[in-house]
């Protein structure tokens, strides 16, 4: 018997691991930025996890433990940090070719705050 999983079942499958990973991150987020996260509250919070994940995809970074380096980025550096003017080494990280290990290109903006 083969069983077929439709895009939509598939869909809410993801759906369901993305909240998972938010509520864990959460969780791990008020722990490491309590005032942060008292300052925006749980839904900002969650908002702001939610983005990261979509934000990090764009630099193919989705690995769970990476994008939680990436949404820690944000909380360091704000929520835009690849963006920021202010911030135009991070930019060339994200986007180096010659760096192809993303855990690596998170390590160097690390280093470097």
């Amino acid at each position: 018997m083969k069983i077929t999983i439709t895009n939509k079942q598939m869909n809410k499958i993801n759906e369901g691991f993305i909240n998972v990973f938010i509520e864990k991150t959460h969780k791990s987020l008020q722990k490491i930025y309590p005032e942060q996260c008292l300052s925006y509250g749980d839904s900002k919070v969650k908002e702001i996890i939610r983005y990261g994940i979509d934000q990090s995809k764009t630099y193919n970074i989705t690995k769970e433990n990476e994008v939680f380096k990436y949404i820690s980025l944000m909380f360091i550096l704000g929520k835009n940090f690849d963006n920021d003017a202010s911030l135009p080494h991070v930019k060339k990280i994200l986007n180096d070719d010659n760096i192809t290990n993303t855990n690596t290109k998170l390590m160097k903006i690390f280093e470097t705050i």
